[in-house]
């Protein structure tokens, strides 16, 4: 049963993480810390003075602060919702946040 994704997307200085996702049965029980941990750890040893990057929805505040907890900070940098990438279309205007991480 597959209960977890992450995926990477390397370019340059930047890993941008994406398609991230924990079954709704097992949230709330570390799973989704420690596969972010994994890959900071993996993005560190295998890159040399990258950022990690991801793209929040603006409208889910409970994962900006997730992803500010473990020391992802915006940056002020916005994208709209790519409704042509056949990911979608949403109920009610919304547009991509950037936040970055430092991996040392």
């Amino acid at each position: 049963m597959l209960v977890a994704c992450i995926g990477l997307s390397i370019d340059h200085n930047s890993v941008e993480i994406g398609t991230f996702a924990i079954d709704s049965s097992i949230q709330n029980l570390g799973y989704g810390k420690q596969m972010l941990n994994y890959v900071e750890v993996y993005v560190a040893q295998s890159c040399m003075d990258v950022r990690d990057l991801i793209m929040v929805l603006d409208v889910r505040s409970e994962l900006i602060a997730y992803y500010q907890r473990r020391g992802y900070q915006i940056t002020g940098h916005t994208a709209p919702y790519p409704v042509n990438a056949n990911v979608g279309r949403p109920l009610v205007p919304i547009q991509l946040i950037e936040m970055k991480k430092a991996i040392i």
